[in-house]
């Protein structure tokens, strides 16, 4: 009888841990991420600095194919969207855990970027695109709510000669939005108007665009995208991550490389905690991520997964967490560095 009795005990917890918690429950799973927790370090170099563990992991359904460029993530409310060319867009609820919707793309996309209106989603055309005279078409562009129904979805077209740098350019890419005010640039020289609507610019490589993602009106523009939160690079042989806004904010950290920056600029009213995936050694396989304080304090590190990595690690500061996609196919989600509020002077 005893017997009986556990076996019964042991089915219902393997039960439990299987099932997802249903709907009305969902409030209750929407826990803020695990705290810093004292664990062995992974590699000897981060082994004075506290260890993070990862509140969830969310695995996301890749399709076949080349992975040409990885993208994201970006925090849009309680969303993380990633791009990858063999997932097209998707978007997750970092603090359950569900995808909440795809948007299916070409081969090659651009970051996301979070909106007024929602996500703004550049990327090469899903389904061909006619054309009139002089036309190019450089992409499309879709502007999605966060309940993923789509505001617009129109074609990025450009003018044949003015924009066959930009449709040439390879490189990395960045797309931030445009100042609201800004309807006439200064190009190449000469003055050009703007159509009236919402703007974003795309940068690729070296050459930038700026689009009506009402219209997709897309014409040649100069600079690049605003840097305002922190900047990580070799100094005499040393990994230096600096804060644009406190610039006594300095930090070395062990490692070779920068495999992604962000802040929480757009996430938590500019506090100025920051996150950084950092490559540690030349074997391409010891990469980590490192949670940055307004005070440039590492708050914990916490060591990727160790297989070759050639892709770039997006990293995105939330509300109350620090959100990871890494390898094309995996959302880890993180404590959110300690953000102590430091009294303007």
């Amino acid at each position: 009888m005893k017997r009986l009795a556990l076996l019964i005990l042991v089915a219902a917890a393997c039960k439990s841990k299987r099932e997802a918690p249903p709907a009305e429950d969902a409030a209750e799973a929407r826990v803020p991420p695990a705290p810093v927790a004292a664990q062995a370090p992974a590699w000897r170099e981060l082994a004075a600095l506290p260890h993070a563990r990862p509140a969830r992991t969310i695995a996301l359904p890749v399709g076949d194919g080349p992975r040409f460029e990885v993208a994201g993530p970006v925090i849009a409310g309680d969303l993380a969207v990633v791009a990858s060319s063999q997932l097209g867009f998707c978007a997750v609820d970092w603090r359950t855990g569900r995808t909440a919707w795809t948007k299916r793309t070409g081969e090659h996309v651009a970051p996301p970027l979070a909106h007024r209106r929602g996500v703004v989603l550049i990327a090469q055309c899903a389904k061909p695109v006619e054309l009139r005279p002089g036309e190019r078409l450089l992409g499309c562009v879709r502007v999605v709510g966060v309940d993923g129904e789509d505001a617009s979805h129109v074609a990025i077209r450009g003018a044949e000669g003015a924009t066959d740098d930009f449709a040439g350019a390879r490189g990395a890419q960045a797309v931030w939005v445009d100042a609201q005010d800004q309807r006439r640039l200064r190009t190449n020289g000469r003055t050009v108007d703007v159509d009236d609507g919402d703007h974003v610019r795309w940068r690729r490589g070296d050459q930038t665009i700026v689009i009506n993602v009402d219209t997709g009106a897309a014409v040649p523009a100069d600079g690049g995208p605003p840097s305002d939160g922190w900047t990580v690079a070799q100094e005499d042989g040393a990994l230096v991550a600096r804060s644009v806004r406190r610039p006594a904010a300095v930090r070395t950290l062990p490692g070779i490389g920068v495999l992604g920056v962000a802040d929480a600029t757009g996430a938590t009213g500019a506090t100025g905690a920051g996150a950084v995936a950092v490559r540690l050694d030349s074997s391409l396989e010891h990469d980590y991520v490192a949670a940055l304080t307004p005070d440039a304090t590492v708050a914990w590190v916490w060591p990727l997964p160790a297989i070759a990595r050639p892709d770039p690690v997006g990293v995105a500061v939330a509300p109350d967490a620090v959100v990871v996609f890494h390898d094309g196919d995996t959302v880890t989600v993180l404590p959110a560095p300690a953000v102590r509020r430091i009294p303007t002077p």
